[in-house]
């Protein structure tokens, strides 16, 4: 067994972690790179999608233009799914670096 038997004070203690390997921790930079990365790419398109749904609803709106009205409302429709999205991969990101 490679449990670790230190006695304190009068009480033995078993210590039963042990230290991370090589391996783990690659693994969990590897993990933390993709998730920030990821986030990154996403936050991006989070804040440029919008003031481009803006500019093509104001377009559609000015010239009277129903195709630019369109693609600004299914703009509108990935703007909520990338805000999720986003949302929920920033959960890994703040709670890895605390």
């Amino acid at each position: 067994m490679n449990d670790i038997a230190v006695a304190a004070g009068s009480y033995p203690v078993m210590v039963l972690a042990r230290a991370a390997s090589e391996g783990d921790l690659s693994a969990a930079r590897a993990q933390m790179g993709f998730s920030l990365a990821w986030h990154i790419v996403v936050a991006c398109l989070g804040v440029g999608l919008p003031a481009l749904t803006l500019l093509a609803e104001w377009l559609g709106v000015r010239r009277n233009d129903p195709a630019l009205q369109l693609l600004a409302r299914r703009w509108a429709r990935a703007m909520g799914v990338l805000f999720a999205v986003g949302a929920v991969s920033e959960g890994p990101c703040v709670f890895r670096t605390v």
